[in-house]
């Protein structure tokens, strides 16, 4: 059954679109969860950057504050995804039922076909072709660096940031995380846009960790200098 899902996604994947016209008529036209990707001007490229740096904004002023409120406590952080609508499951063999089809631990953005199939009977017992969005992870204890990462992305999913649809993740699963060759000619102007917004969304996930990290290691930085008789100032 496993070997059949993944040489039926290989296979989707592998389809090429129809002429280069068309590829770029789309690319021209595409409208992609929430911000318009075109051949743009100085101007609109400008316009464009503005609503994607507030989106981001937005996303880091909301996480923010509930990871430092929880860097202890990352088990509080699923909770609070839970209560917002977004399904957790917790499994001993997370990792093993997720490499199958290709996918990692932690937040997983809705999924259609064969791979949707696995997915939900291995987790729910039910045969469907989609999925919602879920996070998926071992039983174990939780880094709360890597919850920080996973949580910004399922933020910006629900923010509707760019790079975060079905086709798009599964490209960017393919190039980014996996390595896996992945023939660039063959993607329409408007999968290679999305892709590369795709990249960027991780990159500022990234971004977000090591800022947390630096700033949480500063805390504990002046903490041990206060119990050591205090901070040189």
């Amino acid at each position: 059954m496993k070997k059949f899902i993944l040489a039926f996604v290989s296979c989707i994947l592998k389809l090429q679109d129809e002429k280069h016209e068309k590829r770029k008529q789309e690319f021209l036209t595409s409208n992609e969860r929430g911000v318009k990707t075109v051949l743009m001007s100085d101007a609109q490229l400008e316009i464009k950057n503005k609503v994607l740096d507030d989106m981001k904004r937005k996303v880091t002023e909301e996480i923010a504050p509930i990871i430092k409120e929880n860097i202890k406590t990352p088990e509080k952080i699923l909770d609070y995804i839970e209560k917002n609508g977004t399904k957790v499951y917790r499994l001993k063999n997370a990792k093993k039922i997720l490499s199958a089809i290709g996918e990692q631990e932690g937040f997983i953005t809705p999924i259609r076909g064969m791979k949707a199939v696995y997915l939900n009977f291995s987790l729910r017992g039910k045969f469907s072709t989609r999925t919602d969005e879920m996070f998926v992870l071992n039983n174990s204890e939780i880094d709360i660096y890597t919850m920080a990462h996973q949580f910004y992305k399922w933020c910006g999913w629900k923010a509707k940031m760019p790079g975060y649809d079905n086709q798009t993740q599964e490209n960017f699963k393919k190039v980014w995380l996996f390595n896996k060759d992945v023939n660039i000619q063959n993607l329409t102007y408007k999968e290679l846009a999305n892709l590369k917004e795709a990249i960027h969304r991780d990159i500022e996930a990234i971004d977000f960790v090591i800022k947390l990290a630096q700033e949480n290691e500063g805390i504990k930085k002046g903490f041990n200098n206060i119990q050591n008789g205090g901070a040189d100032i």
